[in-house]
């Protein structure tokens, strides 16, 4: 079998393990957000950084709904760490950003992190850091607001969330 073929054939096959209702949930969570006047925070590092930047275009443009990610903005992204170290910079920048409970963050994560070997967790960790990032985790999760996305292999989460 060649290169080109297998990596269509598991293509196809990550998309059929897709569970639809799901993503219906987290597109109604987000409609939700939007229609109650939301903005949507999107958060990654390394290559989901690029994903997050792709994601507030499409958002913004095709879906008119009020989008950003921090790293967008090189110059603060790096005084940020520069001056607060990974673990708070984005708790930090959400906060300056006024969050609410009206808004959502959506963040992109490939592996999920892990958390004892301290790999992939800046994302999520500065949003649990901060104390009104905690405050809104726990008010996303109970109005289905919370969202998470996994690269392009699967729809990862709680569902539980979003019922």
């Amino acid at each position: 079998m060649t290169f080109s073929r297998e990596f269509l054939d598991e293509t196809l096959d990550a998309v059929r393990r897709i569970d639809a209702d799901t993503v219906d949930r987290m597109a109604a969570g987000l409609a939700l957000v939007r229609e109650s006047g939301g903005r949507l925070f999107i958060l990654g590092v390394g290559g989901s950084a690029g994903h997050a930047s792709h994601a507030v275009n499409d958002f913004r443009k095709i879906c008119q709904f009020e989008a950003y990610t921090p790293t967008d903005n090189v110059s603060e992204l790096t005084a940020r760490i520069n001056d607060e170290g990974w673990e708070g910079v984005f708790a930090e920048w959400l906060k300056t950003s006024r969050m609410s409970a009206r808004d959502a963050i959506l963040i992109f994560s490939v592996g999920g992190g892990n958390v004892e070997k301290n790999v992939s967790v800046k994302s999520g960790a500065g949003h649990r850091r901060s104390e009104a990032g905690r405050r809104e985790s726990l008010r996303h999760r109970r109005e289905g607001r919370r969202l998470h996305e996994d690269g392009c292999r699967r729809v990862r989460g709680h569902p539980r969330r979003f019922s």
